[in-house]
């Protein structure tokens, strides 16, 4: 008779600690799924912080279709006014990987990412482009054609420059 409260008393006791840990594991399990952004109707272009002028909206969806079809190659351009509590890196690659951007069996896809209120950018490339269009090269053309217009504030310009380099890249990659 005196066996079964303490069978007992040790059950709740093991229920209570299974528990506890499962409440004290569920706020870190919701911080490991990062919230982004969904597309736009124009895949090309989601300016969620509207500092891209549509004739820039409307050029880059075009130039990014025409090369989707030549080569399955995609280059999007994401605007947003602040990303969070996450890092820019990690917004960015969770963005490109949930938008599925670039061909699947490819994966040369091209993802820019302004954060505007952070005054930040980011690019990230498909694993396809990582001898073709290296690091080095992301890094030239950020600076040369993104750079000077983002410190400018004239995000549409920069944007485009940054956009229609890296489309000539990629259609040079594939000659």
């Amino acid at each position: 008779k005196e066996i079964a409260p303490r069978v007992m008393n040790a059950l709740k006791i093991c229920v209570a600690l299974i528990l506890a840990l499962t409440v004290c594991m569920l706020p870190t399990v919701s911080h490991d799924v990062l919230e982004v952004v969904d597309p736009m109707d124009q895949f090309y272009v989601a300016d969620y912080a509207n500092v891209i002028d549509e004739a820039t909206e409307q050029l880059i969806v075009e130039k990014s279709a025409k090369l989707y079809e030549e080569n399955g190659a995609q280059v999007v351009v994401v605007t947003v006014d602040f990303i969070g509590e996450s890092t820019i890196e990690e917004y960015a690659r969770t963005l490109f990987n949930k938008w599925g951007i670039g061909d699947k069996d490819k994966n040369n896809g091209v993802l820019l990412l302004m954060v505007i209120g952070e005054e930040n950018y980011r690019c990230v490339r498909g694993s396809g482009l990582e001898e073709k269009l290296t690091t080095s090269a992301i890094k030239n053309i950020l600076d040369l054609c993104l750079e000077p217009d983002f410190a400018k504030q004239d995000y549409s310009r920069g944007a485009y420059l940054f956009h229609n380099a890296v489309c000539v890249r990629l259609r040079q990659i594939d000659k």
